[in-house]
């Protein structure tokens, strides 16, 4: 294992004069406006931008654990930091923003800067790469944006429900959150007796 810290040299390659753009291990790519990608998503409807984000999303992970792997291409002993950081190179790399991480007690939250993409795509992406990772099934909700900067809790399908009825019902997503650790807390407590 390795938590290397992300290295973009020789990451994308333009070949001019055969007019393609690659990214390491991947096909062909093609740069498009974000405007442009978010009016394709809109247009394409819930099912095809999910679609798109999963398979953007896998890509991204498993470029990132490659670079993760040990010499026995082993990734068990990555830690999630080192894991976010490599898909944070990655999300720039594609131009989605800048993503980081936040622990909200047992939460975990992740961040995009500047995110320039249509925020069912974000929350596809997202999904797409913690899934192919974990091999558990997650949800990505939009708990706010505001000054250049979305946040999204990673939580199980029946968690991200709970949480989404409750900003709907005008909640504020710190609060959800405090409710949320202290009921996990409650919980454990409860088994531990």
């Amino acid at each position: 294992m390795s938590d290397a810290p992300f290295d973009p040299t020789g990451a994308v390659t333009f070949d001019l004069a055969a007019g393609r753009v690659s990214m390491k291990g991947s096909p062909a790519r093609v740069l498009v406006p974000s405007e442009q990608l978010s009016a394709l998503c809109d247009a394409a409807g819930q099912d095809a931008t999910r679609s798109l984000g999963r398979t953007m999303g896998e890509a991204m992970a498993r470029r990132a654990l490659e670079a993760l792997a040990g010499p026995d291409g082993s990734v068990g002993g990555v830690s999630i930091e080192s894991f976010v950081q490599h898909l944070a190179g990655e999300f720039a790399l594609v131009g989605l923003g800048a993503v980081g991480m936040e622990r909200w007690g047992r939460a975990m939250l992740l961040t995009v800067a500047s995110p320039v993409a249509h925020d069912g795509l974000l929350r596809a992406v997202l999904e797409g790469a913690l899934e192919s990772t974990t091999k558990r099934t997650v949800r990505c909700t939009k708990l706010m944006q505001a000054d250049g900067l979305s946040r999204f809790l990673i939580a199980s399908p029946s968690t991200a429900e709970q949480v989404e009825r409750q900003l709907g019902g005008g909640k504020a997503w710190a609060e959800i959150l405090v409710e949320l650790h202290g009921a996990g807390s409650a919980a454990q407590r409860g088994g531990e007796a």
